[in-house]
């Protein structure tokens, strides 16, 4: 039970999707954490069916890979325990079972993926608290990137001299595990991207991360996505990733940009513009320093 506590804590794909209240002892058949399809029936008490219906719910993506291994989930009482000491010496597990050095390049991918929805979820909280629209599509965004943290938490290695996901034919099963992310994802944001940058100004200089606390907020978020799409492509060479992932991965940091600059017009904040600095401008001293020179 400890180990497969490890494996969710760590690997961070299903976290989201286990219920406060309904608590987990995992029964453990072949080597593998998995959840069966009877969740979905027996823990209506907890979210409604429109949640079920929605990325956010438990996701087939997820009732497929939990119930394909035969392991059940039983209700117990007293939850899954926080900690579990089998990292304490710098090793974690995958779902795969294979254990790594907490600095391996999947963890890193992992644990870039989970930074950038937290960033997400701060930059979702500032602004719902200005009604801005985008709020609902951020929440949506975070539930696929779960569904993304599943699949890389599944990735396994490509023999040595075989063929890249993106070399292998179509005939041909996928050699990665299904993300849930799939080209009707990635077209959803190009579709909002264009939404919303219909709504702004042209964009004729490099905009400089701030205006506002919002627009400010989503340009930390974006450059956090950014690093989680180089850990992505780090993974690459050497296992089988769905590319779906680094496409969705590249369009969402710009998405982020774009209501980075909606945020920023909608908070009536003036975009920072990016100014030569060639030829600096000599500041003027500050007061402060003034009455020190007057003195």
């Amino acid at each position: 039970m400890n180990y497969y506590s490890s494996v969710l804590r760590h690997s961070n794909p299903l976290v989201g999707f286990i219920p406060s209240k309904s608590y987990n002892v995992f029964n453990v058949v072949r080597g593998y954490p998995c959840i069966s399809k009877g969740l979905s029936s027996t823990h209506t008490s907890w979210t409604s069916k429109k949640r079920m219906d929605s990325s956010c719910g438990i996701s087939s993506l997820h009732l497929d890979l939990l119930s394909s291994n035969n392991l059940t989930l039983k209700i117990g009482q007293r939850g899954m325990k926080i900690y579990t000491r089998t990292g304490d010496r710098g090793t974690s597990a995958t779902f795969t079972g294979t254990r790594h050095p907490k600095d391996h390049e999947i963890f890193e991918a992992l644990g870039n993926i989970d930074e950038l929805s937290a960033h997400i979820g701060l930059a979702r909280e500032v602004g719902c608290a200005r009604k801005h629209q985008y709020c609902e599509q951020l929440e949506r965004i975070q539930c696929l990137l779960q569904d993304a943290a599943s699949a890389i938490a599944q990735v396994q290695p490509l023999p040595s001299g075989g063929l890249s996901p993106e070399e292998t034919s179509s005939d041909q099963s996928s050699p990665w595990p299904s993300s849930g992310v799939n080209a009707s994802h990635i077209q959803e944001l190009e579709a909002w991207i264009d939404e919303y940058s219909e709504t702004l100004p042209p964009l004729r200089n490099f905009i400089l991360p701030g205006g506002g606390e919002a627009g400010a907020g989503l340009h930390v978020t974006r450059a956090v996505c950014r690093r989680a799409e180089r850990s992505l492509v780090a993974l690459k060479p050497a296992y089988a990733l769905d590319p779906n992932i680094n496409k969705y991965i590249n369009r969402l940091s710009d998405f982020l940009f774009t209501i980075a600059r909606y945020a920023s017009i909608a908070d009536n904040c003036k975009e920072v513009i990016y100014i030569n600095p060639a030829k600096p401008k000599k500041a003027p001293p500050c007061a402060e320093s003034q009455k020190l020179t007057d003195a």
